[in-house]
């Protein structure tokens, strides 16, 4: 059993990871090209087999970005990375947009990976978060890079 179970996951986990790298990275290029303070941020951070996105009112300064890698490591950490959000308007937005797309996230904007996923899927998954992201700029519900 331990074989069998060890066998799928040399097989699996390798394009899940590869899969999390790719969205992750394809909103955060979004993200950035359209000047927004929106980040998607997986686990483990270098290689996610799942993300949330984080949709920010304001950039994030450098000292400060371990709380979207690593996470909090102290109380007063939950609320300096809370004082971050965009807030529920930007979150319902992020959900509605996806959702019409076809793209179902769990509440927060959280993602798994799937190793099923076709091209078509991940596609349409960019796709979504674009939607998501001008629908969010037009709206004036995150913060700006500039």
């Amino acid at each position: 059993m331990m074989k069998a179970l060890d066998e799928e996951q040399a097989a699996v986990y390798p394009r899940l990871r590869w899969i999390g790298r790719r969205l992750t990275g394809s909103f955060n290029d979004q993200a950035h090209d359209l000047e927004l303070t929106a980040l998607a941020t997986g686990l483990p951070f270098e290689n996610p087999t799942q993300f949330s996105v984080h949709l920010l009112n304001r950039p994030i300064p450098e000292d400060l970005t371990y709380l979207w890698q690593t996470g909090p490591t102290e109380l007063k950490d939950f609320t300096t990375k809370a004082s971050f959000s965009a807030g529920s308007r930007a979150s319902h937005v992020n959900y509605l947009a996806t959702a019409n797309s076809g793209v179902y996230p769990f509440p927060r904007g959280s993602y798994n990976t799937c190793a099923r996923y076709t091209e078509e899927d991940l596609v349409k998954t960019e796709s979504a978060f674009g939607e998501s992201l001008r629908a969010l700029k037009e709206n004036g519900l995150i913060g700006s890079l500039k």
